[in-house]
């Protein structure tokens, strides 16, 4: 009559536990593998875009000071309009759309501010 025996040696020694130590193995290999997966996957989404966000504000002063509020208030008020949605976007992390509203803002602040500082040009050679 054999005894029966969990040792892969063949030999007559008992190990019952041989075969957890190699599964324990593999799952401590998968517990390493699988959170550096799910960095990795995670790093692939969009950041937060804190410059265009930036450069949208710095257009929205420049635009303040060349007093386009009055001197082109279309502009003007197409360009908030679009910053104010990219802000909103922004606070409910919708940053693609964020991102393309506030790079629209500052085309717009921009144009807006020459086209204030054109008017206040011609403003000035009316004098």
């Amino acid at each position: 009559m054999k005894v029966f025996s969990f040792s892969r040696r063949g030999n007559s020694r008992l190990t019952p536990f041989l075969f957890l130590r190699t599964n324990v193995k593999q799952i401590l290999k998968i517990s390493i593998v699988i959170p550096f997966v799910f960095l990795a996957v995670s790093c692939q989404t969009t950041g937060k875009p804190i410059k265009p966000m930036i450069f949208a504000s710095a257009a929205m002063k420049g635009a303040e000071r060349a007093r386009a509020e009055r001197l082109a208030p279309d502009l003007y008020r197409k360009a908030e309009v679009k910053y104010w949605a990219a802000k909103t976007q922004y606070l409910q992390k919708n940053f693609e759309a964020a991102e393309k509203n506030a790079n629209e803002a500052k085309r717009l602040f921009e144009k807006s501010e020459v086209k204030a500082a054109m008017e206040a040009l011609e403003d000035s050679n009316d004098d």
